[in-house]
């Protein structure tokens, strides 16, 4: 019998090594594909990825990846909907006006008047505008777009914009976050050299202390009488871009769960806090895992066990060292609006037998 359990924990213990290996190769091969994708190194990131044994892991950034090798047919396919119509294209040359009359051999194929004539031309890809192209590919998706239009700003070094278009790039945000911010110093130091950066005196401006929060579902698991435990991810990035150092700010992220009994009223299911020291250009990339219990009731389920919350939306509070508040955000423009009025009314740092309490 000691032999045999031994073996057991023996197994155990190669297995969760195992799981940590794979786990940790994932995050890299993330790493990479994002370094890949802003360096311009984009079709080597994307063939790597593709032959990753850990593609299968990732199957939502495997997805983005897809799209993105299949651009050409993605945006010139899109044009299946205009057979027949005629519709304004923008083009690099200008705006034309075509009846669309077939897409095939990776051209779409128009007709025009010229004098009394009527023309057909064909029109690939690259006669098409950028502005054309990121409209199509959005309406079939925005992920997609984002990233391009990210990598794209990346190209004319317009880091800032990029930053903000890598915020909508789904479960590719952080690591695209972090890479920029490698790629960002790095082209700084090219370009002046290895001189430190000497902080100036001045006025933090809050805006460009760059925060970014995002909340994913990790799948749920239903449990006796209609219970339900979900899994969530808190991730958050922030990027230090004032020229100055932070230091002694506190952020608070609140999860904002929606009761499921009557559907109205609203509660803070968790908090994290985050105590804010960032040198210029440093960043600071978490993650918080965490798994809310409710009760989702159903056909099957008597009313009296439903309750609990549902996750909902989040809000993050930023304060100075002074305690004042510098920035609200939230997924919601209704809770960034009202945070004054939600925060007093739960006694938020006066009477903490009262953060329980549900809000409307």
């Amino acid at each position: 019998a000691d032999v045999y359990f031994k073996k057991a924990d023996e197994a155990k213990i190669a297995d969760k090594l195992e799981e940590e290996k794979a786990q940790w190769e994932t995050k890299t091969c993330l790493k990479e594909l994002a370094a890949g994708l802003i360096s311009g190194k984009m079709s080597g990131a994307l063939s790597k990825f593709n032959s990753s044994p850990y593609k299968k892991n990732l199957p939502k950034i495997a997805r983005i990846v897809n799209n993105l090798n299949n651009i050409n047919e993605i945006v010139l396919g899109s044009f299946k909907a205009d057979i027949g119509k005629k519709i304004s294209v923008a083009l690099k040359n200008g705006i034309s006006i075509l009846l669309v009359k077939k897409i095939a051999k990776g051209c779409v194929y128009g007709a025009y008047k010229k004098a009394k004539l009527t023309m057909i031309k064909k029109y690939a890809l690259k006669d098409l505008s950028e502005s054309e192209i990121m409209n199509r590919l959005s309406a079939f998706d925005k992920t997609t777009a984002a990233l391009l239009a990210g990598i794209k700003a990346v190209k004319k070094r317009k880091f800032d914009l990029a930053e903000k278009l890598f915020q909508d790039t789904g479960a590719l945000a952080i690591p695209l976050m972090g890479g920029l911010e490698n790629h960002r110093e790095k082209m700084q130091s090219l370009a002046g050299g290895n001189e430190k950066y000497e902080q100036k005196p001045g006025t933090l401006e809050i805006k460009k202390l760059k925060i970014a929060v995002k909340v994913t579902k990790g799948g749920k698991r239903s449990l006796p009488r209609g219970q339900v435990d979900e899994k969530l991810t808190t991730r958050l990035s922030i990027v230090n871009n004032t020229g100055l150092k932070v230091d002694e700010y506190n952020l608070i992220i609140y999860i904002i769960g929606l009761s499921q009994r009557d559907k109205k009223n609203y509660k803070f299911i968790k908090e994290f806090k985050e105590d804010i020291k960032l040198a210029h250009r440093k960043k600071i990339l978490k993650k918080y895992p965490f798994v809310n219990n409710y009760s989702a009731g159903g056909d099957r389920i008597p009313f009296r066990f439903k309750g609990g919350y549902k996750y909902y939306s989040w809000l993050y509070i930023l304060k100075d060292p002074e305690g004042d508040i510098k920035a609200v955000k939230s997924k919601h423009s209704k809770f960034e609006k009202n945070y004054q009025i939600i925060l007093a009314s739960l006694g938020k740092g006066k009477d903490k037998k009262n953060n329980n309490k549900e809000f409307h």
